[in-house]
């Protein structure tokens, strides 16, 4: 094992008839040693890949390309048994997740206690960590989290940032000043490993303060997961206002390209014009909702400005469905159980905004008009319904097919149920061009 490999980490195969073992070993710098030794257990041949390079046509071919070179096996033969390992990485990815990451990040995982997000114009995220002798965090009303609990806390400037000048991301020194240890964590185990694992367990404990860059940005979110059509040919993005394109192998990594004019359709119903693109920019990057900066490129001879947003934010859940064009090739596809899938979420769909709908109507009696992070606190948190994100989804899919609207001003954000609409129209009713419906 060579001095900078993590110790008891990594996962092997044994492949070529028992006379190849192929190593996958996590460094301190953060990426992969890719390793194949003989029966002799001589080394075959070795090289550095950052993590999930396992998805990458390129990196997999070029891997297959240097085995076959340092051995007797066809090239053939030798990316068909490679096939096999990268097939067990991607569909366990799960299983191979502890093995792959490095144990001062397990151990920080497994002692993370809670994720508070503290929203407004300067949001927070409160991060609450064991500490010895080991305790238990005991809720927002202690704030310090306890003497056996440290909290470490973030600004969304810390928080967003994948990459940077320092040689470490914040979390080092903040852990630092907090424990008077030192972890060893690279930027790259920052944005794979921490940060998305603390954001599957973060709560949203105040938002009620959000700039309107910040509300506008979520609405063109809303609206990119209900309208863009991602394509795997970025040439289809010429083709209609609303279609995206997905890349894998970006400078950023896995991406969904969005042309600039497809926000500025997004932001005519707030009625802002290109002008304001440069602060929706600003406040997508600061939400998480896009990854470095727009592109400018020219398709078959058009200039064309592309922001890269991640995949799951424009609803991107499984690439080779959602993505169009991805899956062409497959022998098998599956359009069968993909249309009883596609059935089986539109009811669920429809399950959650009559849920909503109740909601507000027990919130509103008189139809006054309630505060849209009033009706998802109550439904997310107190009724446990779905998380925040599908209720306010849920609330603008009953905007825009008539069962709900908004009084008042735009800034106040209140939702109503609208007079007569108190059950989910059917198929049909629905505005097919998402222009609103009159007021009462």
């Amino acid at each position: 094992m060579a001095g900078d490999e993590m110790q008891d980490a990594g996962v092997s195969w044994t492949i070529l008839d028992d006379r190849v073992t192929m190593e996958i070993v996590p460094r301190e710098d953060g990426d992969l040693r890719v390793r194949f030794r003989d029966s002799d257990d001589e080394v075959l041949w070795s090289s550095f890949f950052e993590r999930g390079f396992w998805t990458s046509r390129t990196k997999k071919g070029e891997i297959g390309n240097k085995l076959a070179s340092n051995t007797s096996f066809a090239k053939k033969t030798v990316k068909e048994e490679l096939e096999a390992v990268w097939t067990d990485l991607t569909e366990n990815a799960e299983e191979y997740e502890s093995s792959l990451t490095s144990p001062s990040v397990e151990e920080l995982i497994r002692n993370t206690q809670a994720v508070e997000v503290h929203g407004g114009e300067e949001t927070e995220r409160h991060v609450y960590v064991k500490a010895q002798p080991f305790g238990e965090y005991v809720g927002p009303e202690q704030p310090d989290g306890g003497a056996s609990v440290r909290k470490l806390v973030f600004s969304n400037e810390e928080w967003v940032k994948s990459d940077g000048d320092t040689q470490t991301p914040p979390i080092v020194s903040k852990y630092s000043n907090a424990f008077y240890e030192t972890l060893e964590i690279t930027w790259q185990e920052w944005r794979e490993d921490i940060r998305p694992r603390w954001k599957e367990m973060q709560q949203i404990i105040s938002d009620d303060q959000m700039s309107t860059a910040d509300r506008i940005a979520m609405s063109v979110v809303r609206s990119l997961r209900h309208r863009l059509d991602v394509h795997a040919d970025r040439e289809k993005i010429l083709n209609d206002a609303w279609n995206g394109w997905f890349e894998s192998d970006s400078p950023h990594g896995t991406v969904v390209w969005v042309p600039g004019d497809t926000l500025d359709e997004a932001l005519d119903k707030h009625d802002k014009g290109t002008e304001y693109r440069s602060a929706l920019s600003r406040a997508l990057k600061a939400e998480g909702y896009t990854l470095g900066s727009r592109r400018q490129t020219t398709i078959q001879g058009d200039p064309v400005e592309l922001y890269p947003f991640l995949p799951e934010t424009v609803g991107i859940e499984d690439t080779e469905v959602d993505v169009i064009g991805l899956g062409d090739d497959d022998d098998d596809d599956g359009s069968s159980d993909e249309a009883d899938d596609d059935q089986d979420a539109e009811a669920d769909g429809d399950d959650l905004l009559d849920d909503v709908v109740g909601v507000v109507d027990d919130l509103d009696p008189k139809g006054e008009g309630v505060p849209e992070t009033q009706v998802v606190a109550e439904a997310a948190t107190k009724r446990d319904l779905s998380p925040p994100d599908d209720i306010r989804d849920a609330i603008e899919r009953g905007v825009l097919s008539g069962v709900l609207y908004r009084p008042g001003d735009e800034e106040e954000q209140l939702v109503a149920v609208r007079p007569g609409g108190g059950e989910t129209p059917g198929e049909g009713d629905i505005d097919p061009d998402e222009d609103g419906v009159p007021e009462p």
